[in-house]
């Protein structure tokens, strides 16, 4: 039997205390809402992503997923299949007039979770340092929808972290410990958007925001066990690897703001900003920071990935003219202030990097495009000035 530390297992009760006082509260409020008719949605997106710095490199995104809504309590079920990680949800299930909500999911990811095979560091690939990274995942969460669009949401996961060799990765590097992670959290939103397409459909990789969202999210992960890993040999690899000696405990806070302003008919412009901390991580905690696409910190000519970090302040600033009746084009900035630029284990101070690019937004009825382009003057090394890199996706949705 697994062996979980007394602060870890009182914690994992507090929760699980909490979801059923939840539960109980819900399921004594008033009768269940009703099913409605049953509404069912298909949606596909295939994307590509290229940078040429230091050398051509790339990643692809397909998805295809399956929504059903209408179900009991205004509940909502969906099987997406993104790349490379399998989810099932049944969620939205809501009690006492609305206000309360409860869901779960299950979900696993196989090999690339968290990019992990791909280590930069100094600006370059290093292969001999990454490795084959997969998990599997439940959750459950419960939300409170307070008034005026303020809402309070609990969520907890269990995870199992599965770890292996890649052909390229050394034999001297250390794996990380095969771990059950807790990770609970607890997050207040504040939501202000208006209702737009973009922000629901899974089709469509990139939101159009008006109005103002923002939120706070607290928690931390409860590690079964750790020990120190990376490259650690000093007879194999110069420099050895001294960032990832993870604690088991791992606090993590996370801050984030969205503003979209249309400033005229035909011109639009939106931010968004987010500062996070965590501490005694490692690189299964820490932020992946580069790349166009909204599963990073997104820094426009970097690698996909390229920097990962405990400590983060990012700002990503676009402006959207609008031209025709659907199609969005502009300018994107992005910046952020990162822990540990280059990989070398170095915390003591927060580094800038920044990217600037292109964007085309173009839905068209069941079809989204989207193509963005950008250089990063961030990203050095082999003699050469920054580095480009360019994103096209073709989404579907019925």
């Amino acid at each position: 039997m697994m062996r979980v530390p007394i602060r870890q297992r009182d914690t994992g009760v507090r929760f699980a205390n909490s979801i059923g006082a939840v539960v109980l509260v819900a399921l004594l409020g008033p009768a269940p809402v009703a099913a409605g008719e049953l509404q069912s949605g298909f949606s596909f997106l295939g994307a590509g992503e290229l940078w040429f710095h230091p050398e051509l490199g790339g990643h692809g995104i397909g998805l295809v997923a399956f929504d059903l809504k209408g179900l009991p309590r205004s509940a909502h079920f969906s099987i997406v299949l993104n790349t490379d990680t399998l989810t099932v949800h049944y969620d939205r299930v809501r009690f006492a007039g609305g206000r309360i909500e409860i869901g779960a999911e299950v979900s696993g990811e196989a090999r690339f979770a968290g990019l992990l095979p791909d280590y930069y560091r100094d600006n370059r690939l290093d292969s001999a340092r990454g490795f084959w990274a997969s998990y599997l995942k439940a959750q459950v969460y419960a939300k409170l929808n307070l008034p005026k669009n303020n809402f309070v949401s609990l969520k907890g996961d269990a995870r199992r972290w599965f770890f292996s060799r890649s052909d390229d990765t050394d034999n001297a590097l250390i794996l990380p410990a095969e771990a059950w992670v807790f990770e609970p959290r607890l997050s207040y939103t504040l939501w202000h958007i208006k209702p737009d397409k973009s922000l629901w459909e899974r089709h469509r990789l990139f939101s159009r925001i008006r109005g103002i969202a923002l939120g706070v999210i607290l928690g931390a992960d409860f590690r079964s066990q750790v020990h120190p890993w990376g490259a650690r040999d000093s007879a194999v690899f110069n420099p050895i690897d001294p960032r990832n000696d993870p604690s088991q405990i791992i606090p993590i806070a996370y801050q984030w703001l969205k503003v979209g302003w249309q400033m005229h008919d035909q011109v639009r412009t939106q931010i968004s900003q987010a500062t996070i901390w965590g501490a005694g991580g490692d690189d299964l905690t820490r932020v992946r920071v580069g790349g166009l696409n909204p599963y990073v910190v997104p820094i426009a000519g970097a690698p996909w990935a390229a920097h990962l970090s405990e400590v983060v302040v990012s700002l990503d600033w676009s402006w959207h003219i609008r031209v025709g009746q659907t199609l969005e084009t502009g300018v994107l900035f992005n910046g952020a202030f990162i822990e540990d630029k280059n990989r070398v284990g170095n915390s003591n101070t927060l580094d800038p990097i920044a990217g600037i690019g292109l964007f085309v937004d173009w839905p068209l009825g069941h079809w989204q495009i989207d193509g963005r382009a950008g250089w990063s003057p961030s990203f050095e090394g082999a003699g050469k000035a920054g580095s480009f890199a360019a994103l096209v996706s073709l989404g579907f949705t019925r």
